[in-house]
This record gives C-alpha cells, structure tokens and sequence, in this order.
C-alpha cells in the first residue's frame, strides 16, 4: 500500500472523515469526503441487502490522499452494540432452515450467518488492511468508513460488476471447499447453478445478449469457489449501472427464492 494512502486512512480514522480506500492489483485507492453536500462522479458506493432499503450511500471522492485536510478533532471509534449470536441459537436456527428447504416446495437456498463480538485492542488497521490485500491480490479488499455505518473491513472474491471500454462482466460464485480437493459435492454444484442461473435471467430480463464461461475453479484464500463468468457489451455505463442493481444481492448472499 501506498505510503500517503497509509497516512489518509489513519487522518481519516482519527478525524472522522467518510472515506474509502480499496486494493487492486496495481495498488490501492483512496477517497474522502468532508462536505456532504459535494456530489461527483466518481465514489464508493454501500448497499443495503434488503430491497427495500434505500439505495444506500456513496462516498463521493472530494479529497484524495495527496489534499486531505488535517483535522485537530481526535474522534475515537465507538464501540460495537451487537452483541454475539449464541452457538446454540446458530444451531436451533441452522436446523429450523434445513426444516423449512425440506417441507417447501420453492424455497431451495438460505444463507444464515452468526454475530461474533470481540474487543480488539491495540490494532494497526491500516497494517491490517494491507496484510488482508498481499494474502488475497486477487480479491477485492475495502476499508470505509461513515458516520451512520461505522468502520468496516473486509475482502471478497465476489465481482458484483466490472465495466472497461465498452465490456460488462459479472460472476456467478458459489460452492465452497477447502483448497486443494479434487471433486466438487452434488450440493456445491447445485447451489452454484442457483446463482448462475439468477444472474442469467436478470441479464436476459432487460433484453441483453451475454457469454458465460465454462465453470471453473476460483481459489479465495484457504478455500476455493465454482465460478462462471458473465460478459455483456455495452457502450452506455449507465444501464449497466442498473443492471448492477438488479443483480443485487445474488443467491450467493441472499439466498432463492
């Protein structure tokens, strides 16, 4: 990571500033915005799970690391109010899913997730950051941070939307298996077809063509996915903004129906 960028992200953290910073393979990018009315064209963009949400919040890139303003206010970070999802209750919850795909005739995919909530102490997190990016280049790596969201931290392998000159691509990831086996189960294949299958009738929905690739096998750290990558040609971004939000969440994260 980029010494200056370094230094904007621990200013932006002390101060208090939205800000976004994200890995690629040629290094990382920052953003910060102070003023709330500043609008651009360029940002990072935080969406909710749920539709019914509002269309989340963007980080507009008023400031770049070489002209973020310093900040006398030492803001500290407020602590976490969720408090950690008991072991047993995951379980109860895990068998009442395995119930309800079993009795339903439509439902064929939740995804279930637990609340962990520890104290960390003494954290570099800009050093935190960067060891999460140079153990996962080919990932996506972020760092943000907004008054109504908090901090987050994270990495994934999952491309929702990639659009260069004229060429959209996207990503149907599921399935998983340490790193390393031979053979993908039944139950791995079925759920990655959920996935390509969905984003394959949202692109077909607003009367794109597409190619998918064969399936293949995407390592992500110590475990590797089944993929199958989606490429649509357009010249104009902004449908392909929307197509972004009608692919958002896949079955990967949400769940089908």
């Amino acid at each position: 990571m980029q010494e200056s960028i370094k230094n904007a992200i621990r200013t932006s953290l002390k101060s208090g500033y939205s800000f976004y910073a994200y890995g690629t393979r040629d290094g990382f990018v920052f953003g910060a915005q102070i003023d709330d009315n500043v609008t651009g064209t360029t940002g990072f963009r935080i969406v909710p799970f749920t539709e019914t949400s509002a269309k989340g919040i963007t980080i507009f890139r008023q400031y770049d690391e070489t002209n973020l303003p310093t900040s006398s206010v030492d803001k500290k970070m407020k602590p976490i109010a969720a408090l950690s999802t008991p072991k047993s209750d995951y379980i109860d919850c895990l068998k009442g899913c395995i119930s309800t795909i079993k009795a339903s005739t439509t439902l064929r995919k939740v995804v279930i997730s637990r609340v962990i909530n520890q104290p960390i102490s003494d954290v570099d997190w800009v050093s935190f950051v960067e060891q999460l990016h140079n153990n996962n280049p080919d990932s996506f790596t972020f760092i943000y941070s907004t008054p109504r969201t908090g901090a987050w931290i994270g990495v994934s392998p999952e491309i929702i939307g990639d659009y260069h000159n004229g060429r959209f691509s996207t990503m149907a990831l599921a399935g998983t298996r340490l790193k390393g086996e031979s053979t993908w189960s039944a139950k791995d294949i079925e759920e990655q077809q959920f996935v390509t299958k969905y984003i394959a009738e949202r692109i077909k929905s607003i009367g794109f063509d597409f190619i998918v690739s064969d399936r293949f096998t995407l390592p992500a750290g110590n475990v590797e996915h089944i993929c199958n990558m989606f490429t649509v040609r357009e010249s104009d971004i902004r449908k392909m903004l929307d197509l972004v939000d009608l692919l958002h969440p896949t079955p990967a994260l949400a769940g089908t129906p």
